[in-house]
């Protein structure tokens, strides 16, 4: 046995006699909050996807933000190696003006990064 939906009415929920143009009111203002109800379920559901796809995004970012401090720990460190071995491994009186200074502005950048 289904039990039928019963339709809300306004007039009974207040338990009111009214007139016709009383009841077409209650009607128009009825139909009129749910319309309004139902765009603002609309509007939330959206703002909800919304929040989800900028989670999401803020996510990937985080992602890449590791990812790339990974890399840049990585490079740190192959500089820092490449300016021992060639500060150790080419003596001072054969390194050209140019080298020296690549040497110094690479450990130089190595130091600021510590900071």
């Amino acid at each position: 046995m289904v039990k039928k939906k019963e339709e809300y009415s306004t007039e009974k929920a207040w338990n009111a006699t009214t007139t016709n143009s009383q009841a077409d009111m209650f009607r128009s203002l009825a139909d009129g909050l749910r319309r309004e109800n139902l765009l603002i379920k609309k509007m939330l559901n959206e703002k909800d996807k919304k929040l989800t796809e900028q989670e999401i995004y803020i996510e990937q970012l985080e992602k890449k933000i590791e990812s790339l401090t990974e890399q840049n720990n990585t490079l740190k460190g192959h500089l820092d190696g490449m300016c021992t071995q060639a500060d150790e491994d080419c003596p001072t009186e054969y390194r050209t003006r140019h080298f020296e200074d690549a040497l110094f502005f690479a450990r130089d950048y190595l130091e600021e990064l510590e900071k």
